[in-house]
């Protein structure tokens, strides 16, 4: 049976929790090949999610057991498979939830044609990859695919032409949300993939712009996992403390992409903007705490949230601390003792707190602007003096229905 208080259905709200926390194990994963310098480990793009089980050499395989860069690099590469496959269940279950029927079957009609434009242009790259590697062509002649192209634009201006103008109808944000995500993640793993294409031309820099988008398309999938569950309704306001809260994430988040910049693009200027907004998010986020912990209204709602970003603070500044003397500390250390196990996992964990630090700070901003938007479940009247027409009406005792219906004996 369909609970009337949530915009869709239990399962997406679950299947979009478990794609989050598939996300962040991609995440790190994803800080793993930074930091132990493995994103260059095959310079071919892009291979099948059972590459290194089935098509690859015996060479290959072997490569993939005992060279650990190698691993490192394929595993990151068989985990973003299976995340995109999660958000493509989830961005096709959410727009079958349009409460308008045509538009339904055309947002997934539209959601079928990216997906495939998009595997057609993947598939087409794998086969050049194919050439590159019995050397029947250079990585510099390497061409667009037009036709995956132009079909993936279309598949997603369809789905955005009816999740856009439905905006408003009942779960219409959590659709604009899915179709965003899908073509987020697609995005993203174009990114890395024309990072190991071009690297020799680019350098970095595409490396960089792979890691700050990693950000945004998580929390996208946080929001939408947020957005799917039961909301509160309760008729405290607390919209001073979502409009803070709001802007404690995006604080975090200029934080988290400066963090990127010092991984990919280290310089004077990127380590003294991360050093100097490290700061400025310390006090702000413990003010915060103290801000959200004196006021009922908003305690009630996210107290263990706001103690688990408090608590997750306080050690990203002592991983900081020590991913910063790894990385800097001692100019003598060379390359290869930077990426031991203990400088890589120190470097991987503060990376990835920092994505959850966004993660939650993004969670409670979500959770305070939506209960303070929520009518509650209640008949009361506002300060006004006028009826609520939104409010919803009361729950009644199971004898008060029995006497109305006639059967009270």
């Amino acid at each position: 049976m369909t609970d009337p208080s949530r915009t869709v259905p239990r399962w997406l709200h679950v299947w979009a929790v478990v794609t989050v926390v598939a996300t962040l194990v991609l995440l790190g994963m994803g800080q793993v090949v930074t930091s132990h310098a493995a994103g260059m480990a095959d310079p071919l793009w892009p291979t099948e999610p059972w590459y290194v089980f089935h098509t690859a050499t015996p060479a290959e395989k072997e490569r993939f057991r005992l060279d650990s860069s190698y691993f490192v690099e394929h595993s990151h590469r068989i985990a973003a498979f299976s995340v995109g496959g999660l958000v493509i269940l989830l961005a096709l279950g959410l727009a079958g939830t349009d409460p308008r029927k045509v538009m339904r079957w055309v947002a997934v009609g539209g959601l079928v044609v990216l997906i495939a434009g998009f595997g057609d242009l993947h598939r087409d790259l794998m086969e050049q990859n194919k050439r590159i590697k019995n050397d029947e062509m250079t990585k510099n002649e390497i061409r667009l695919v037009v036709r995956g192209t132009v079909v993936s634009l279309a598949g997603l201006g369809i789905a955005l032409a009816v999740a856009v103008p439905g905006l408003f109808t009942r779960g219409g944000a959590l659709r604009l949300l899915g179709t965003l995500v899908l073509a987020g993640v697609m995005i993203q793993g174009l990114f890395g993939g024309v990072r190991v294409l071009m690297h020799e031309k680019v350098g970095p820099d595409l490396a960089l712009i792979h890691g700050m988008f990693a950000q945004v398309v998580f929390g996208l999938l946080a929001a939408i996992a947020v957005l799917s569950s039961r909301p509160n309704t309760t008729s405290a306001d607390t919209g001073k403390y979502g409009r803070v809260a709001t802007a404690v994430a995006a604080l975090v988040l200029v934080q988290v992409l400066f963090g990127a910049m010092v991984r990919h693009a280290p310089g004077p200027l990127t380590q003294r903007l991360h050093m100097f907004t490290a700061f400025i998010v310390t006090v702000v986020v413990m003010w915060f705490w103290h801000y959200i912990m004196k006021a009922k209204a908003a305690r009630s709602r996210v107290a263990p949230l706001v103690w688990a970003l408090a608590v997750l603070l306080v050690v990203q500044v002592g991983l900081g601390v020590e991913a910063w003397l790894a990385r800097f500390g001692n100019p003598q250390l060379s390359e290869s003792e930077r990426i031991q196990p203990l400088y890589v996992a120190t470097r991987t964990l503060h990376a990835l707190v920092g994505s959850s630090l966004w993660a939650i700070s993004l969670t409670l901003a979500l959770i305070l602007r939506r209960s303070a938007s929520t009518p509650a479940n209640t008949l009361d009247e506002p300060a006004s003096g006028r009826p609520n027409p939104n409010a919803m009406a009361p729950v009644r005792a199971p004898e008060a229905v029995a006497h109305l219906r006639g059967d009270a004996q």
